[in-house]
This record gives structure tokens, C-alpha cells and sequence, in this order.
């Protein structure tokens, strides 16, 4: 077993690197801390089983939910407001006459809500999109381009609405909204308005306000960073097992993005257990290279994978209309400074980054190294907790460090082995003097599947 721990813990771990430097996408994620938080709010019940996430919503939920987050479920159940459709049930009368009245919901056709009607994404920010302010009768946006509207207004990204639109994807929808500026001024966020309205007290809102501050500096932080094509940094990872020993590896990553090409160096010494192992791994014209022990090999990257920036090696989303820097996945942020330095830190949730492990076993082999042992932890339950994302920055507020801890736990036979994982990132160089320097033996490497 020892030694198909070497290789396959390695290479999770490297993979793990790998998949911070991507985008997420729909792998089942479950955002019941963002429900939480509603709820905590006062601006989300749920259902009798419950917060009942992994379902789809009927269209006459989402107004009940929607009106219920904006906090006129008291004003709507006094309401006389009246509606045309012939087919609501009379728990949901009120909510969607109200909503009709207020312009929210225009329903299916003239006379059916077609209650029952599954709620799709494009509906449910349509419903939201009304709620902020926008006005599609006024030209606004339409229901044909409502994602991407929602895109530009932060209240949806390419994640949420990939897929099926779930109750989990709704209740997450509807807290990006509350850090949306409704339309017309006088609010920063809708959460503000809420607080104005009486709908939320300022207590209770107080820790997610600031909690979004927090989120709003970081990414600033990291959009400075974006146009920043060449970059050298140091990279260093570690894994601990505990009473089976260690991972390790460190080493320089330098990256030069131009028009027509992505190409890259990298230089990793890695430690396993007792075994020490040099590998170095080129990319150039689509291809991945890597060359250790003697061995020589390349795989082709998809668009993704290749599209490598600063952004990508730190972490940062490159999704169109990615909200807030997936803000939904953090439950808290801080700000304090050490050594000269201001450190932000995020922490994610346990709930969502498990979610992650199914994207880490997609693109495991992407690190280069061949592991028909992966079967060991193919079917494996391997949960993350303890997930933080620190920034450093310096005095004139550049990123200067990131680092990442983590906490994997994954069963083996009769055993769980708990292996903590740390990852830095030390930028040493940007602009004109990074160079990256390709073998001349790039034709001798052997193309992978």
C-alpha cells in the first residue's frame, strides 16, 4: 500500500494546486451555509423537509421565496392586491398577486402562473433583476438576455446557471442580490435597503456588510493584477500523513502570455517520504511537456487549462460574470497585517470545497505523472475542511504572497488518513524581466492520451 500512497497522494496534491487555478464548474456543489445565513437573516424558512436544496423549484416558490428575501411577506399576506391567473393554489395567492401588483412577475401567459412550472435561472434572476430595480417593460434587459444581464449586475455567474437551477442555486442567487446596488440610487446594496426597510436588523446585517467590504477590497486585488502577462514566482507545497510521512515540493513557475502563445516553465523538486524526485514541465503551443527520471512526455491542454495568467496561477476565477469572486463558497474573511504586510484571509466552506474532489480526480493526470493507481482513490470518500486563502499585500497594496491550508481526510482500508496541506506562492518578478527558456528537445517528448 506504501507505494500506491506515494504516488497517489503526490499527485492529489499537486492536482490540488492545479485545481486552484481554475474555474469551478457544476459538480453538484451544496450551498446550505448560504441558506443558513438567509435564514438567520430572516429572509429564508425553507420547506417541512427542511431547506430541501436538491430539488428544483416550482415557479410559485420562487416568488414566495423572493417575496419572503425581500421582506414584504408581511405586507403581501395583508394585501388586497389581485391577480388574473386562473391556476394559483391558495397558499400562494397572495404572494403572487402581490408580486403581479408590484410588477415582479408577469406570469406564464394572460390568465396561467402555471404554478408548478419548474423555475429556471433565466426566471428566477428575471424575478430578481424586478426586485433591484430593472425594469424589462422599459427596455432595461429582456428575458432572452436576462443571465447575461444578471451577469453584469453580479447576481448570477456561469456556475449557478449551468445545469439544473436548484434551490441551492436560487438561495444563492438571492444572497449575491443582496450585495447588488438597487437600481435608482440611495442604496449601495439591497442588503442596506433591507436594513432601511425594517426588513433585516442592522445587527444582524452588520457582519455580512462588512464581511463584503472585505471581499470587495480582495478583489480589487485581484483585478490589478489582470493584465499582468509575464510573472515569476516560487511555489512551495506540503503534505503531512502523519505516521506515513510527508509530501513536498517546491519550485519556480515563470509564465509569459502573449497573442498567439501561453509558455511556461516550471522547475518542481518534490519529497516523497524518503524519495526525492526533479521534475521540470514546459508549456508551449497548447501542449503540456514534463520530463522526469529520464522520461519524456506531453498532453494536449484544452482552452482552459491553457489559458494560464497571473489570475490562474493565484487562484483567481477567469468565468465570465463570476460574482463577486464566488463569494457564496466563503463563510467569513478577515483583515489583519503582519510583518509590514496587510493579510486578507478567506475561509471556505467545508460544505462546497468537498464538492471540489470530483474536479481534482477529473484532471489529476494533467500533472504529469502516470498513476494507474488511481483506482485507490477513485472510490474513496475524501472530504476537505479547513480551507483558508490568505493575500498578502504590501505597503502600496500590491499582492505580493498568497497561501493556502486545507485539511484532507481520506479512507484507507481500515484507516483515515488525515493529511493537512499547505500551498505558498511568492511572487519574485513581473513584467519585462521574466524569460522563459524551452528545451531545444521538445519533439523527442511522447504525446500521452
Amino acid at each position: 500500500m506504501g507505494k500506491i500512497l506515494k504516488k497517489s497522494f503526490i499527485s492529489v496534491s499537486l492536482a490540488i494546486i492545479i485545481v486552484l487555478s481554475l474555474t469551478f464548474s457544476a459538480f453538484g456543489a451544496n450551498f446550505e451555509h448560504i441558506a443558513e445565513e438567509l435564514r438567520d437573516l430572516g429572509l429564508f424558512r425553507g420547506t417541512a423537509a427542511g431547506f430541501d436544496l436538491e430539488r428544483e423549484p416550482t415557479r410559485a416558490e420562487a416568488v414566495v421565496m423572493m417575496i419572503r428575501f425581500l421582506g414584504l411577506e408581511e405586507a403581501a399576506q395583508r394585501s388586497n392586491a389581485t391577480h388574473p391567473f386562473t391556476d394559483v393554489p391558495a397558499w400562494a395567492d397572495n404572494y403572487i398577486a402581490y408580486a403581479y401588483q408590484r410588477g415582479l412577475t408577469t406570469g406564464a401567459t394572460a390568465t396561467e402562473f402555471r404554478p408548478n412550472g419548474i423555475c429556471s435561472a433565466q426566471m428566477f434572476v428575471t424575478f430578481i433583476l424586478r426586485a433591484l430595480g430593472y425594469d424589462d417593460s422599459a427596455g432595461d434587459f429582456t428575458f432572452a438576455n436576462a443571465i447575461a444581464f444578471a451577469k453584469d449586475v453580479g447576481i448570477i455567474d456561469g456556475f449557478l446557471a449551468e445545469g439544473r437551477f436548484l434551490r441551492d442555486d436560487m438561495v444563492t442567487v438571492s444572497f449575491l442580490a443582496l450585495n447588488a446596488a438597487p437600481r435608482g440610487g440611495g442604496y449601495s446594496s439591497l442588503l442596506e435597503r433591507l436594513v432601511s426597510d425594517g426588513a433585516v436588523t442592522a445587527g444582524a446585517a452588520a457582519p455580512l456588510l462588512a464581511r463584503f467590504a472585505l471581499f470587495e477590497e480582495i478583489v480589487r486585488i485581484e483585478n490589478s493584477l489582470a493584465d499582468k502577462t509575464r510573472f515569476t514566482a516560487d511555489v512551495a507545497m506540503a503534505v503531512n500523513m502523519g505516521l506515513l510521512g510527508s509530501v513536498s515540493a517546491r519550485g519556480e513557475v515563470s509564465v509569459i502570455v502573449d497573442d498567439d502563445d501561453v509558455v511556461a516553465e516550471i522547475d518542481m523538486r518534490t519529497r516523497v517520504l524518503n524519495e526525492e524526485r526533479v521534475i521540470q514541465s514546459f508549456v508551449s503551443g497548447g501542449y503540456l511537456y514534463t520530463q522526469s527520471e529520464g522520461e519524456r512526455t506531453k498532453v494536449r491542454l484544452d482552452a482552459e487549462l491553457s489559458d494560464i495568467n497571473m489570475e490562474g496561477l493565484l487562484g483567481f476565477s477567469a468565468m465570465d460574470g463570476f460574482a463577486l469572486n464566488a463569494s457564496y463558497f466563503v463563510t467569513d474573511a478577515t483583515r489583519t497585517t503582519q510583518g509590514g504586510r496587510t493579510v486578507f484571509t478567506r475561509y471556505f466552506a467545508d460544505s462546497f470545497m468537498n464538492t471540489a474532489m470530483d474536479m481534482v480526480m477529473t484532471i489529476v493526470g494533467v500533472v504529469g505523472l502516470d498513476m494507474p493507481e488511481l483506482g485507490f482513490l477513485g472510490g474513496a470518500d475524501i472530504s476537505i475542511s479547513n480551507v483558508r486563502l490568505r493575500y498578502y499585500t504590501d505597503a502600496g497594496g500590491n499582492l505580493v504572497r498568497l497561501a493556502t491550508s486545507m485539511r484532507m481526510a481520506v479512507p484507507a482500508g481500515i484507516l483515515t488518513i488525515t493529511a493537512p496541506l499547505s500551498l505558498e506562492i511568492e511572487i519574485l518578478a513581473v513584467g519585462d524581466d521574466v524569460t522563459v527558456t524551452l528545451p531545444d528537445n521538445l519533439g523527442d517528448f511522447v504525446l500521452r492520451d
